[in-house]
């Protein structure tokens, strides 16, 4: 008599021991991707750095820029930054007629000259204006001759009229702030009163200097 063999489960045949291996191993694989992903993992906290923020601030820049009538009354303009620490001279004659010097003076003339000024810079300035002592050798010069300096849009710098030796003592005037890109035209009128007297052959010298200054 013969016998028909036994059938095997498919679990003892290679065949099942296979699908045994890739089920356990796409298990693993399930659970290997939950814990990094953090779904199955331990990690109380999480931290991100951001080491690329930067920024920075523009520089402070005052440039105080002046132009008008030269020695000749020939427009030349004047810049701070001409030098390097941004203090500079300016040849134009502000006691002159249109920049030009006068030598015949006498009572009841004056002298007009007019200027452009302005702020060149970035920043807002304070406009202020100072005269040195005022030298007139041995005469009285000082004393007689006056002054009146007013610039458009600012304060009157000296609205009444002064002599140039009261200018020198009045120190620092100021005519307020000046914007950049927002020039002012301030005219200088010097005058020798009409009962002067004793002012024949005298000459006077007087630095008048510019400062922009930061606001209080």
């Amino acid at each position: 008599m013969r016998y028909a063999p036994t059938p095997r489960h498919p679990s003892e045949s290679g065949e099942g021991r296979l699908w045994v291996v890739w089920l356990s191993s796409a298990l693993a694989a399930v659970l290997l991707s939950l814990g990094v992903s953090g779904t199955l993992g331990d990690w109380s906290s999480a931290v991100l750095d951001h080491d690329d923020n930067t920024a920075a601030t523009r520089s402070t820049t005052r440039v105080l820029q002046v132009t008008g009538p030269d020695a000749s009354g020939v427009d030349t303009t004047c810049a701070s930054d001409e030098s390097a620490d941004n203090a500079s001279t300016c040849d134009i004659n502000l006691f002159g007629a249109g920049g030009v010097e006068q030598t015949e003076l006498a009572p009841g003339s004056s002298s007009t000259t007019v200027v452009q000024v302005e702020n060149t810079g970035n920043s807002n300035g304070v406009l202020d204006i100072d005269a040195s002592a005022c030298d007139d050798g041995t005469g009285s010069l000082c004393d007689k001759m006056t002054i009146t300096v007013a610039c458009t849009g600012l304060s009157p710098i000296v609205g009444t009229p002064m002599t140039l030796s009261s200018f020198a003592d009045a120190n620092e005037l100021s005519a307020g702030q000046l914007t950049p890109g927002a020039p002012t035209t301030c005219t200088f009128v010097t005058r020798l009163p009409l009962l002067t007297t004793g002012w024949e052959a005298q000459s006077v010298a007087q630095t008048v200097s510019w400062t922009l200054a930061p606001p209080a």
